[in-house]
């Protein structure tokens, strides 16, 4: 059995290593596009010597349960991470291929910032046309690379049974049952989609009654910046645009963003931790402002990353959340095994990533840490919290979209353009929608992600008070809740709060209120 369990626990941690380390060489150099060596882990798993390993494991009854089960995860998410990774790299190879008008070559990132920071409404627009133009068919090679992958994720749904009122009457006219070849529910398939979980019915209201908050955010975040349209819509270039303040605006800020959005965090005495397992990385290959915390070695060395183009109260929002984000993974107890040390899907520093952001987004540690007067943080708070509940709002959008019947990229294309813009209340084209936008796996983890933290954060506020993040205990429960790994999942961490995911609408709505 400890051959077996060896040879599992070291493939799984050869391949996130190997991946985040693959991710950290084009972060640094776009065109450093590779396939790393831990590909092949992935495929020894996979193949029938994982297969027999993990049953061997599962037959000793050595190995508690929780961490047997989490190999087998880890085993089964293989096939899904590898082919993502592919997926992803071809896109990369296609998107190398674009040339802009001038005859250089296509950097998404850039292009979206000068898109955005154009002051001119109409040479937006052009621009914006013609950028779509170029990325439309990038978008639905992605969007049909998307639809393969999930179909590794698929499964049985089962019919629902029509109300009694609406079942035809059978009727046997004799003591044996005919069925007809035609008959229609004989023809038709079984219906595949990702798995129906218990918490996308919270999402699906959490939509509804976050409707009107959301619109009400977007009024205020683009009040100053957007000339309407005669259809009423905010384009996506003019959001982006919006989500700034001008008294975050300078080369001193942006150097020591880092340190500023984890303010609060050293007054929790995460000092040491940080400045031992935290490191700061640029991500010359990031297309938008959002940051990223990369496990190379958890708990040891985690990289923190971010596009070196400043988007103002975005881009520290997106910096907050990725710190807190990664000192969670920094803190996992070091002797937990690789399979509960590696995350995957929704996980507790994805929920404390979250409550970073919402911390930062604070009026109280704005002023008294950020040292901004109360004007600037009541301002930049309100722009940073808008951008958290539209993110949330996003990400629940694409994880409640249906499979596409038929699965063909435009479908799929018109889907995403529609949940992206209920979303986000704004306007996204397709091509911008299918190059950016997650798959519906990845946007599932991260909404479960968001619900969690946004009642979670309601659970702070009544144990530790308002201004819980100043709160010693703050970093006692934070420390307590990331130790455990993959051993406590944010469903369990919820109830361990006494919340549940259907709460995440009500602090939505108080952060815009």
């Amino acid at each position: 059995m400890q051959r077996a369990l060896s040879f599992l626990r070291e493939a799984i941690e050869a391949f996130h290593r190997g991946e985040s380390a693959a991710e950290l060489a084009r972060m640094r150099e776009p065109s450093s596009d590779y396939e790393p060596s831990s590909a092949g882990y992935a495929l020894r798993l996979l193949s029938n010597q994982g297969s027999e390993a993990l049953a061997e494991v599962r037959e000793s009854g050595e190995l508690p349960a929780d961490e047997v089960e989490w190999l087998g995860r880890q085993r089964a998410a293989m096939r899904i991470l590898l082919t993502r990774s592919r997926g992803e790299r071809a896109a990369r190879a296609r998107l190398s291929e674009i040339e802009t008008t001038t005859g250089g070559t296509l950097v998404l990132g850039e292009e979206i910032t000068r898109i955005a920071l154009t002051a001119d409404l109409r040479s937006r627009n052009e621009t914006c046309r013609a950028l779509e133009t170029q990325l439309r068919p990038l978008a639905e090679a992605r969007v049909t690379a998307q639809l393969k992958l999930e179909e590794l994720a698929y499964v049985d749904i089962p019919r629902e049974e029509p109300a009694d009122k609406d079942k035809k009457e059978k009727v046997a006219p004799a003591s044996f049952l005919i069925v007809s070849a035609f008959d229609a529910d004989v023809l038709s398939p079984a219906r595949r989609d990702l798995a129906p979980h218990a918490w996308l019915k919270h999402a699906a209201s959490f939509l509804d009654q976050t409707e009107a908050a959301a619109e009400d955010a977007m009024r205020f975040i683009v009040r100053n910046v957007h000339a309407r349209s005669s259809t009423g819509s905010v384009p996506w270039h003019t959001l982006l645009s919006a989500l700034r303040a001008y008294e975050l605006d300078s080369e001193i800020g942006r150097k020591q963003r880092w340190l500023r959005t984890a303010g609060w965090l050293r007054h929790q005495g995460f000092e040491e931790a940080m400045s031992v397992r935290l490191h700061a990385e640029v991500d010359q290959n990031a297309s938008l402002p959002l940051g990223r915390a990369l496990a190379i070695d958890v708990p040891r060395d985690v990289r923190l990353a971010q596009s070196p183009r400043d988007f103002g109260v975005l881009s520290d929002v997106a910096a907050a959340e990725a710190v807190a984000r990664g000192l969670s993974l920094a803190l996992s107890h070091v002797a937990l095994p690789p399979e509960l040390r590696y995350p995957l899907g929704a996980c507790v520093p994805g929920v404390i990533g979250f409550w970073g952001a919402l911390a930062w987004t604070d009026r109280e540690q704005l002023t008294r840490i950020q040292h901004l007067s109360s004007t600037q943080a009541d301002r930049i708070g309100r722009i940073g919290r808008s951008a958290l509940l539209l993110w949330a709002r996003a990400c629940v959008s694409i994880a409640l979209m249906p499979a596409s019947e038929p699965a063909e990229p435009e479908v799929r294309l018109e889907l995403l353009c529609g949940a992206l813009g209920r979303g986000l209340c704004a306007r996204i084209e397709p091509g911008i929608a299918g190059v950016l936008a997650p798959d519906r796996l990845r946007a599932r983890a991260l909404a479960l992600e968001a619900l969690c933290g946004l009642a979670g954060a309601l659970a702070l506020r009544e144990r530790l008070n308002a201004d819980w993040f100043r709160n010693p205990r703050a970093g006692d429960l934070l420390r307590s809740l990331a130790q455990r790994g993959n051993r406590l999942s944010v469903e369990a961490m919820c109830t361990e709060l006494d919340r549940t995911p259907a709460d995440a609408a009500t602090r939505a709505i108080e952060l815009v209120a």
